[in-house]
């Protein structure tokens, strides 16, 4: 409530706030469709002092998943904000596009947002989507049914024009960094992108407070451990710190790099990395408490488990993970609780802590569960971990339930327990998305800037389990184990059916193999609003489905899910699975009582901001383009820059080149900078003495933190030796901190031996405000003066763009001079080269590569080096043709999207997309032949004239093509097992792009489903009381040219059993181990006993009339009301009770 209040305060701030702001570089977007959005972006905007016009209000689905083409929308309404109110000069008139993919998004249009806007950093808030499909991408090793990041294709498509999904990869920066001394902020003119980072979090309250918890790190400082890695070399991550302008390392090797965590932190304590020489499973190899710098092997289990380096991770402030699970805390919740802000605390939640109501009324945990005075993290926590999808969902799920342990699981709904809605008390589970206005509309690229015109809600689909473990028993082969699922449904404001199913899963004990019981049909929910309602599903074991000869199991696993996504709201309540004929409830939390004592898959952002309390977190969302890696090659990079002083957006993304990345906190975050300045003289020379100058902050706010600095030195390139030998030495300098350009003092290196050494400046900040005192470090390796055999050498390096700007690569480039000295190198993929090692002297740098001429941007070939670098930059001309045409249906109107594909023997390939005119253009073809193939899903096409073959001979072509619809069908007969016709059967199909059709059996129990393209689909039929099965094969139907014509399926009637029971009471007390027999006039006779409350039940009863009495010896036993006769007609009969008197 408090921050309702304070947001309704904020909703005058675009008012009220002058027009002018301290910032106009940063652009915050919020989903007018989201009820919590608008306010995260007014109160990020207010205390950021941003610009109100650099405020975006999109109108987009406000759902955590969009498809490519809401993608599309989302991206030309923020292009279209920024043509109009983010160029540097207003006079300029935005361009128009009429050849590319929409009026808004071409080269042209792109070319002039990049080199005009005012921004550099984008904030996406709670409400905007968070994952997006992409359609026709050429990366079919990682399909489009893996949904990847808005925020890294906003990071490139605003400002850069691809006509189809390409690497998003730009080192731009990277390169210029060099050694380091290159650091800067973004520059999207220069390099190409921006810097995106999401304030978010699992409610409204947990992303305002993210805010605030920046904003005080910031003028606090930062406090705490690093928890870091090694990173094997068989884990694929790296941590080391490298030049990218030379691709070598800047400091140590590969396998010592990862050292340098160490250093920043101040870290030289021999038994601080001795521990790493032993296996982490044994009391040596663990990091002992007091390290500030507590790091893993590459390979070990993560901070907070018992078979980690630290078994409690305690006052963790940056956590660098490697492998470390795509479930938090190995999928443990306990592990969790074990990162803790005291090592020394015990009561880690509030149910067991003294006042639990005053411990959760403090609780900064978004579920207000954890204490928080025990568990957390320190202030201005930031993490990562190398994995998957660690951050793939930002929920957190209830006690004993989770959701999938990847990240791939297309539009997953995300869990909500509710305390004022149940079905037998106050609490329930439901998904539906409570963030989103009453009546979302939402624009499509074609009618931006009017009122959004269609109805946009959010659709999810449900997939939650639990795993129950038993006692290992076996399989009854004689009367198998019968298990009931049941439940309780509600459901409000449903814009469609949905299916709700139950699925279950046998764990063999000897072998770990999940036997898959198959998916069952619990409830057909209606559209619009249902009460509660009951229903259940049985299964029964079946020994022929097992593959051990024991047929022991020892756990069983429920899924519960919809056949596919809904609009509107589902309720789950009183959830049961009990083995029938025993009565013992096997699942935990069925009426979600038990709070959210739970971790699942990629919910670390969630866990560690939402709920620990951190302020950064960034990883993979999915594997898309990536295969899981984001991130991977820099962590130690963004670390050390970070500390540098560099804006965490900006450290985060350097050298970031993956497509599927995401990072959660404010990007433009820097509570601290801590470095040296670099020398002007060449190879970082002191001759004599020099005036030392740097940055010694940590803590912006002068009046909470006091700064102290000192610089000591070492013989040698390598602080980590000068650790270990503890041979640090004072330069004498020394004083009071908290300044960036600040002169440190003169360092007078006279009596000083000719050779390497190495500078540290140490920054150590205290805060009187949090009690904290933390010293923190930069290394400068520098020369005394030049040897007398030592000559300086120098660098040649550039860039090689073409005619539009574009980066080319594999460009050789020849440098030679007069005295017989000849290099040669080859630029990267953006275009650029580099070769270190030259004396003074006059070179000629030559470019060469087929197809191409090349002018230098300054001068000619020649190019003198005279006690500096130089920079030479050419531009290529392309000597090359185009392939162009268009795509159009059989009346002439254009295809969009078509994927034009262009390829040639010798390896060549280029992939191109038709934009809005059905127009495809690409340059840069040689004289040869090509297969020239366009595709298009739901369409057949072939060229206009002659075939795909097409050769290219010293001019550009022209190649049109016609594209026909496709039209297939899927039909089939559903028969039950007399063969009569089952109508009414509601028939699913589904495909992995998110397609979904629906349609029902008729009279003649027979079904089609029309206007499907080429591809793999899923066919599901179901109905209530039925369980149906494919005749012969399997679901998956696929179509190649052809429709499928009878996929046929047999139903089978599910017989419903009900129960009877009742209590037998001798004057009032319990009558255990009476025997109930129960008989009917068809042939069923079964036996029960009273357990010791005297209560009986006997389940499996079909409809009809029954006998029921009871006997035990001594007593004689009657009905309380009735007699023995008892019918049962479509529902349980409860309250069926005897009195037994003794037989005196």
């Amino acid at each position: 409530m408090l921050y309702r209040l304070l947001i309704l305060a904020l909703s005058l701030y675009s008012l009220t706030t002058p027009a002018q702001a301290s910032r106009d570089d940063l652009l915050v977007i919020v989903n007018d469709n989201s009820i919590d959005s608008p306010q995260v972006g007014a109160y990020y905007a207010q205390q950021r002092d941003i610009n109100p016009a650099n405020i975006v209000h999109v109108n987009i689905r406000p759902g955590y998943f969009i498809s490519w083409d809401e993608f599309r929308s989302l991206r030309d309404q923020i292009i279209d904000h920024m043509q109009h109110h983010t160029l540097t000069d207003p006079a300029i008139t935005p361009v128009t596009c009429t050849d590319g993919d929409t009026v808004h998004y071409c080269q042209a249009s792109m070319d002039q947002l990049r080199q005009y806007t005012k921004i550099r950093y984008v904030v996406t808030t709670r409400g905007v989507p968070t994952r997006t499909e992409v359609n026709n991408s050429p990366f079919n090793s990682q399909p489009v049914s893996a949904p990847t990041s808005v925020d890294n294709y906003l990071k490139f498509w605003l400002i850069n024009y691809y006509p189809v999904d390409t690497v998003l990869s730009s080192n731009a920066r990277a390169v210029e960094f060099g050694d380091g001394r290159g650091m800067r902020e973004i520059d999207p003119q220069l390099d190409k992108e921006l810097i995106v980072g999401r304030i978010d979090g699992v409610n409204l309250a947990s992303a305002l407070t993210l805010v605030d918890r920046t904003l005080e790190a910031e003028r606090n400082g930062i406090y705490g451990k690093l928890y870091g890695s090694q990173y094997g070399s068989t884990t694929g991550g790296r941590a080391t710190w490298t030049d990218y302008s030379t691709n070598s390392l800047v400091y140590g090797i590969s396998s010592n790099g990862w050292r340098y965590q160490l250093g920043l932190f101040d870290e030289s304590a021999p038994e601080c990395n001795d521990y790493l020489n032993f296996s982490s499973g044994n009391a040596s190899g663990k990091a002992p408490a007091h390290c500030l710098a507590r790091l893993s092997d590459g390979r070990d289990p993560p901070p907070g488990t018992s078979g980690g380096r630290a078994p409690t991770a305690d006052d963790a402030l940056v956590y660098l993970g490697s492998l470390d699970g795509q479930v938090t805390g190995l999928g443990n919740f306990s592990n969790l609780l074990n990162w803790k802000k005291d090592a020394s605390c015990s009561v880690t939640l509030c149910e067991n802590a003294p006042d639990p109501a005053a411990c959760r009324m403090a609780s900064t945990d978004a579920m207000q569960e954890i204490n928080t005075d025990c568990v957390g993290v320190s202030n201005g926590f930031m993490g990562y971990n190398f994995q998957s999808f660690p951050v793939s969902f930002l929920t957190v799920w209830p006690t004993a339930w989770r959701s999938t342990n990847g990240g791939d699981f297309k539009n997953l709904a995300f869990p909500e327990v509710r305390s004022d809605v149940g079905f037998d008390d106050n609490q329930s589970l439901w998904f539906r998305n409570a963030d989103q206005i009453s009546n979302p509309k939402c624009n499509t690229v074609a009618d931006i800037g009017s009122q959004p015109p269609q109805d946009c809600p959010d659709q999810r689909r449900i997939f939650t389990y639990q795993t129950i473990s038993i006692p290992t028993q076996a399989i009854n082969t004689a009367t198998p184990q019968q298990y009931r699922v049941s439940l309780r449904y509600k459901a409000d404001s449903m814009q469609q059916q949905a299916t709700l199913r139950a699925t279950l899963k046998v764990r063999e004990q000897a072998s770990k193999t999940e036997i898959n019981y198959g998916t069952q049909l619990l409830a057909t929910i209606s559209s619009g609003t249902t009460d509660w309602t009951y229903a259940e599903v049985v299964y029964t074991l079946n020994p022929a489905l097992h593959t051990q000869p024991d047929l022991l199991f020892d756990r069983l696993k429920i899924e519960l899910s919809t056949a596919g996504t809904y609009a509107g709201e589902i309720g789950l309540d009183v959830i049961s699975l009990q083995e029938i004929g025993v009565g013992i409830e096997l699942l935990q939390n069925g009426s979600f009582t038990e709070g959210h004592k739970s971790v699942s898959g990629g919910d670390h952002a969630a866990n560690y901001l939402s709920r620990l309390n951190g302020l950064a977190f960034w990883g993979s969302v999915s594997h898309h383009e990536s295969a899981g890696f984001s991130f991977e090659n820099h962590p130690v990079e963004t670390l050390l820059y970070f500390m540098r002083g560099l804006p965490l957006g900006d450290a985060v993304w350097f050298n970031e080149f993956r497509n599927s990345g995401i990072f959660y906190g404010d990007p433009v975050y820097s509570p601290m900078s801590v470095k040296f300045d670099y020398l002007p003289n060449p190879g970082d020379r002191i001759v004599n003495s020099m005036d030392i100058s740097g940055n010694t902050v940590n803590g912006r706010d002068p009046l909470r933190v006091t700064t102290d600095y000192r610089i000591d030195y070492c013989p040698g390139d390598d602080f980590f030796v000068c650790d270990q030998q503890q041979s640090w030495l004072s330069t004498g300098l020394s004083g009071k901190g908290g300044l960036t350009g600040q002169t440190l003092g003169n360092w007078d290196v006279t009596s000083l031996p000719y050779g390497d050494y190495t500078l540290r400046l140490s920054v150590t900040s205290s805060n009187v405000l949090l009690g904290r005192t933390q010293t923190f470090n930069d290394f400068y390796p520098v020369k005394n003066r030049y040897a007398t055999d030592e000559i300086p050498t120098y660098r040649i390096a550039g860039t090689i763009l073409d005619q539009s700007g574009q980066p080319v690569r594999n460009v050789t480039i020849q440098i030679n001079d007069n005295s017989g000295f000849s290099a040669t190198v080859t630029t990267n993929v953006e275009g650029r080269y580099s070769k270190d090692g030259l004396a003074n002297g006059l070179y000629i740098v030559l470019p060469k590569k087929t197809g191409h001429t090349f002018v230098a941007n300054s001068g000619n070939i020649f190019q003198s080096v005279s006690n500096s670098n130089v920079v030479k930059n050419f531009t290529a001309h392309n000597l090359d043709f185009t392939v162009s045409g268009t795509v159009t249906d059989g009346n002439g109107q254009p295809i969009v999207g078509a994927i034009v594909q262009i390829n040639d023997n010798s390896g060549f390939s280029a992939t191109v997309q038709t934009n809005i005119n059905g127009r495809y253009s690409r340059p840069g073809i040689s004289n040869g032949l090509y297969i020239v193939e366009v595709t298009k899903n739901g369409y057949s096409v072939s060229p206009s004239q002659g075939n795909i073959f097409q050769s290219v001979n010293g001019s550009d072509i022209t190649k049109d093509y016609v594209a026909t619809p496709s039209n297939f069908v899927i039909s089939g007969a559903i028969l039950d097992t007399s063969g009569k016709p089952v109508p009414g059967v509601t028939v699913s199909i589904n495909d992995n792009s998110g397609f979904s059709s629906t349609v029902t059996s008729n009279a003649n129990g027979f079904y089609e489903i029309g206007g499907l393209s080429n591809g793999l689909y899923i066919a599901f039929p179901a109905k209530q009381g039925y369980t149906i099965v494919v005749n012969g094969g399997n679901v998956f139907v696929g179509i190649n040219g052809v429709s499928i014509i009878g996929k046929d399926f047999t139903a089978t009637p599910v017989v419903q059993t009900y129960s009877i029971s009742g209590y037998i009471l001798e004057n009032g007390q319990p009558l255990s181990g009476a025997s109930v027999q129960i008989n009917s006039n068809f042939g069923f006779s079964s036996t029960t006993t009273t357990d010791n409350s005297g209560f009986y039940t006997q389940r499996g009863l079909k409809d009809g009339a029954y006998i029921v009495y009871s006997t035990k010896p001594g007593y004689q036993i009657t009905t309380v009301t009735g007699n023995i006769f008892q019918s049962i007609n479509g529902s349980n009969i409860i309250g069926k009770d005897f009195n037994a008197t003794l037989i005196q």
